[in-house]
């Protein structure tokens, strides 16, 4: 690196990155200059924090929902074959009594219920991973009206807690809550950041 800035004409006052101790210490040290975390990494962190568990229960849920409608429709096909006539059968063991028709509706109700409702968290933490990219602007890009570091802090903080609310109401495992706590210790640094920046 040394080197490569001899040729330049230029001081390096920040350096982005991600939170790799030998690049933090190289940008500290080596450089004296302010580190900029990369914006990606936090999201990225955020995104494997939720994403597998996730993907685990949606894909138990798609499972449900699958056999929940095989079972009504085994029910509605008994129904159809044997009508209001019982079933004539000789000695020996009775039947296995399938599913009542309104037992496996319910079933199937209760299966698309969780299969919504997953899907629906899925898109919740997905807005949240997104809106954090959207909040890291000095400026707001609605209203052109600069925001200030404490601001844009805050509402990462605040889609960070909605990602790690909908963590522990799934009864996410404490490994995967370390990580989105891992993604939040960089908010200071961002804020800092930015206040370099505006300085």
């Amino acid at each position: 690196m040394a080197p490569a800035l001899a040729q330049l004409n230029c001081e390096v006052i920040q350096s982005t990155s991600d939170e790799a101790p030998g690049l933090l210490a190289y940008i500290e040290h080596a450089l004296g200059a302010h580190h900029l975390p990369d914006l990606f990494h936090v999201q990225h962190e955020l995104s494997k924090a939720v994403c597998t568990p996730m993907g685990t229960q949606e894909r138990a849920a798609d499972k449900a929902l699958s056999e929940a409608q095989e079972r009504l429709d085994q029910a509605q096909a008994h129904l159809e074959s044997t009508g209001d006539k019982p079933e004539q059968r000789g000695p020996g063991r009775p039947a296995k009594e399938p599913m009542g028709l309104e037992q496996a509706q319910q079933a199937l109700d209760a299966a698309r219920h969780e299969h919504d409702r997953l899907a629906q968290q899925r898109e919740q933490v997905k807005q949240s991973i997104r809106a954090i990219g959207q909040a890291y602007h000095f400026v707001d890009l609605e209203r052109g009206m600069r925001r200030n570091g404490q601001l844009i802090a805050d509402d990462i903080r605040a889609q960070i807690e909605t990602i790690r609310t909908v963590a522990q109401h799934e009864g996410f495992r404490p490994t995967w809550l370390e990580r989105i706590h891992k993604a939040e210790r960089v908010v200071p640094k961002l804020q800092a950041t930015l206040e370099v920046a505006s300085g």
